[in-house]
């Protein structure tokens, strides 16, 4: 975990990169990039990137280049992811309420183009985009949608409405009362009842009605 309200502030921001523990990638957690080969192997040669980053910026800049452009970049871009994980879980604002704290943070979501919508990210991690409102700037996701548009990548996770409004208050179902009869109504008769009897009465004190005297009479 790397919220600085588990092991402080020094490791969520690069105490845990640098501990061994990490060092394995677990890669029965992550099934759906493991399939990918050319992922696999950059987890395996993962020193070959920065490396021809650091050639390519001496040839270009020479010492100016290689110290400009590729350590003093990679120490900014290190610490501001670095910032995602330690103060993204303590200054911003937590629309989603998630175990970790995670907070959203305009200011660092812009110079990590998109990383500093942390709290969006802890309550659905299985999105592509981080900004899940047009006003929240992920650049990143803006990234992947032009390689969409151009068949690069495909299948974009977004979050679904049930996760995307989650924070907003859920209508309250009230149910009508069901009425119950007292027990006095339970143990009197009904009105139907006692129009049957009393026509049953009329019926049997009535006097029998003479028969008509027949016409040949």
């Amino acid at each position: 975990m790397h919220s600085p309200y588990f092991g402080g502030l020094l490791w969520s921001h690069f105490g845990w990169f640098l501990s061994s523990l990490h060092e394995e990638t677990d890669f029965n957690g992550i099934k759906d990039f493991a399939k990918y080969r050319e992922l696999r192997w950059l987890d395996k040669h993962y020193w070959i990137a920065p490396a021809v980053l650091a050639v390519a910026c001496y040839l270009l800049g020479g010492w100016t280049g290689f110290v400009y452009g590729f350590l003093v970049s990679t120490v900014l871009l290190y610490h501001a992811v670095f910032c995602v994980n330690s103060l993204n879980h303590l200054i911003g604002k937590q629309r989603y309420k998630t175990t970790d704290k995670s907070r959203n943070q305009w200011f660092l979501a812009l110079i990590t183009l998109g990383e500093g919508w942390h709290n969006n990210h802890h309550h659905y991690q299985s999105s592509a985009n981080q900004g899940f409102f047009w006003w929240e700037v992920d650049i990143t996701f803006y990234v992947l949608k032009c390689l969409g548009w151009v068949g690069l990548v495909w299948d974009l996770r977004l979050p679904p409405p049930h996760k995307l409004y989650a924070h907003l208050p859920q209508p309250v179902v009230v149910e009508e009362p069901v009425a119950q009869p007292s027990l006095v109504a339970a143990y009197l008769p009904s009105a139907d009842s006692i129009a049957h009897a009393i026509e049953s009465i009329e019926s049997t004190i009535r006097p029998a009605r003479p028969a008509a005297a027949n016409s040949g009479s």
